[in-house]
């Protein structure tokens, strides 16, 4: 497969925005088309922030947002396009979890909690809750807004409640997300290496590339050991991410995700319809649209 032609692509692509807040970014979902949800983590200070921002500006509805009386025992379940349902820890030493908690995603107003279920999974309009038994589950429907019960199942009708989820997840994923790939030397259309070589050509790169094709573009990131005082016999690596030209060979993004990593395992980012996201120092989400001029 003959990729590089005639075509030139002379627009060096720049971040759409940039997102950071206080605490290790943790993680991060889509609620609808336009709205990313996420929690960062302060390891020092045991304190949980969550955040909501516009996929196409950046613009934020919740920063730096801690719920009132609550520390770090906290984590995001599921959502929706204006809910985020949030769980508790039994313990903080234990991962078994606790409670719905229901969290308006623009005000950051903590809308109902339910000590009695835990979260199974949500649509668009309905919550499944579920009780464990001795031997089996009490599912539920939970009123979104609320949190009150609508239903209870019957045993009878759990694999019907099954089959929603499997659907409701398989819709999920089948979204446009493109997750990097391995490079295959077998498997890569073949003017690919020649980019990887052109980059790192006058590196001492190490451990495997990854990569994402989207329409013109080339994604990946590689790895660089590095000397670092006091670091002694333990290798450490920078991780720079870069964007290519397919046809072209042409650069037009390069960033350094990480000037200190312990491990040379590719990953840390992403495409989702025509944006690409990254997290540099685990601290930074930095969106880039492959369409923006």
């Amino acid at each position: 497969m003959k990729l590089f032609g005639k075509r030139k692509n002379t627009n060096t692509l720049k971040p759409l925005w940039k997102f950071s807040q206080k605490g290790n970014l943790w993680r991060f979902f889509f609620a609808g088309k336009n709205t990313i949800v996420g929690e960062t983590r302060d390891n020092e200070a045991k304190i949980v922030y969550f955040f909501s921002l516009n996929v196409k500006t950046g613009k934020t509805f919740l920063k730096n947002h801690k719920l009132k009386n609550e520390d770090y025992w906290i984590s995001i379940e599921g959502l929706n396009e204006r809910i985020c349902f949030l769980h508790r820890f039994e313990k903080p030493d234990l991962p078994q979890h606790k409670s719905i908690i229901a969290l308006d995603i623009f005000s950051g107003k903590k809308l109902w909690e339910n000590n009695e279920y835990l979260y199974f999974f949500n649509t668009d309009h309905t919550l499944y809750a579920y009780k464990e038994k001795f031997e089996t589950k009490d599912i539920v429907k939970l009123n979104i807004n609320n949190g009150m019960v609508l239903k209870t199942f019957d045993e009878n009708e759990h694999a019907e409640i099954y089959n929603i989820r499997n659907d409701t997840y398989g819709e999920q994923s089948s979204e446009r997300y493109n997750y990097p790939i391995p490079f295959s030397k077998e498997e890569t259309p073949e003017d690919i290496p020649k980019i990887f070589e052109k980059e790192i050509i006058n590196t001492n790169s190490e451990g495997k590339i990854e990569y994402v094709i989207k329409d013109d573009y080339l994604m990946f990131n590689y790895y660089e050991p590095i000397s670092l005082p006091d670091s002694g016999s333990k290798k450490t690596f920078t991780n720079r991410f870069c964007v290519y030209n397919i046809f072209s060979g042409e650069k037009l993004y390069d960033d350094m995700m990480n000037k200190s990593s312990s491990y040379n395992v590719p990953d840390n980012f992403f495409v989702k319809d025509d944006n690409v996201y990254y997290l540099k120092e685990k601290k930074e989400l930095i969106a880039i649209n492959l369409k923006h001029k």
